[in-house]
C-alpha cells in the first residue's frame, strides 16, 4: 500500500487525541453567524475509477486518499452545508493482454502495463438533508464539487511480439504534467454524514463526473471521461473559521 495511505490511516486514528477540547464550546445547529462557523480537519481513503468512453481498456478501482479543511455554514440561515478545500489523489492502472493475427496471417501478442497519477484540489458544496432537523446525528448529503487537476503523470509501456519472426516492438511513454492546471471537473456528490459526538463526524460520499472543462484540449466541454470516486473520511473540529490568520 502507498505510504501516503498509511499516513492518512494513522492521522484518522490520531485525530481524536488532538489537544482541542470539543466540549469547550457547543456548535450551533443552524450557523447564521460567520464567527460561529466551525473549521474541521478532514482525512480519509478514497476509491476511484477512471473511465474513458473512447478507450476499450477497463480500469479497476484504485485506493488513494484525500485530506484538507472543511467548514460548516447555513445558506440563507436555514440550509446547512459543508464546503472548504481538499487535496485529493486519484489514479488508475493499466494491465492488458491481446492476441490475434495480422492481415498476412502471422500471430501476434500485445502487452500493455502502466499507471496514471492525478492530484486535484477539490472545492465541495454539499448540503445536509433534512435541513429542518440539523440536530439529528445522521444526515443525507447532496450537492456538487469542482475539482481542479494540479498534477498529472502517465507512464506505461507496451510490447508487440510476433513469435514467428522472433520480433518484439517495444513502446514506452512517460509524461509528467500533461495539461496540468488545465482540466476542471464538475461532479455530482451524494452520501451520508454521521455525528459521532460534537466536533467529530464521519462523511461517506460518492461523486460522479458529469462534465469536464479544458482550455488546452480540442474538446472545450467534454463528457468523454466518466470518473467515479467513493470517499470515507473523518472530520475533526480544530477551531472556527475566524481562527484562521486571514480572517
Amino acid at each position: 500500500m502507498n505510504i501516503r495511505i498509511y499516513f492518512l490511516f494513522f492521522l484518522l486514528l490520531g485525530l481524536p487525541f488532538l489537544g482541542y477540547s470539543q466540549d469547550e464550546e457547543e456548535i450551533p445547529e443552524i450557523i447564521t453567524n460567520w464567527e460561529d462557523a466551525p473549521l474541521y480537519l478532514s482525512a480519509g481513503p478514497t476509491l476511484s475509477r477512471y473511465q474513458n468512453t473512447k478507450s476499450q481498456l477497463n480500469f479497476p478501482f484504485t485506493l488513494k486518499g484525500e485530506g484538507g479543511f472543511l467548514f460548516q455554514y447555513s445558506l440563507n440561515e436555514q440550509f446547512p452545508f459543508w464546503s472548504g478545500l481538499e487535496f485529493q489523489m486519484r489514479g488508475y492502472s493499466i494491465s492488458n493482454f491481446k492476441s490475434g493475427r495480422l492481415q498476412d496471417g502471422r500471430y501476434f501478442e500485445d502487452k500493455i502495463s502502466g499507471d496514471g497519477k492525478m492530484n486535484y484540489l477539490v472545492f465541495p458544496m454539499i448540503f445536509s438533508v433534512p435541513a429542518a432537523k440539523p440536530e439529528k446525528k445522521l444526515h443525507f448529503l447532496a450537492g456538487a464539487s469542482i475539482a481542479l487537476r494540479v498534477y498529472s503523470r502517465i507512464k506505461f509501456k507496451s510490447v508487440r511480439s510476433i513469435p514467428s519472426d522472433t520480433l518484439e516492438i517495444p513502446l514506452e511513454y512517460d509524461d509528467v504534467g500533461n495539461d496540468a492546471i488545465d482540466l476542471m471537473d464538475f461532479n455530482l456528490v451524494g452520501g451520508l454524514s454521521y455525528r459521532i459526538r460534537p466536533g467529530m463526524e464521519i462523511l461517506a460520499t460518492g461523486s460522479y463526473k458529469v462534465l469536464g472543462f479544458s482550455m488546452g484540449q480540442e474538446n472545450f466541454f467534454s463528457r468523454r471521461e466518466k470518473n467515479i470516486l467513493f470517499s470515507l473520511k473523518l472530520l475533526y473540529r480544530i477551531g472556527r473559521m475566524t481562527d484562521l490568520p486571514f480572517f
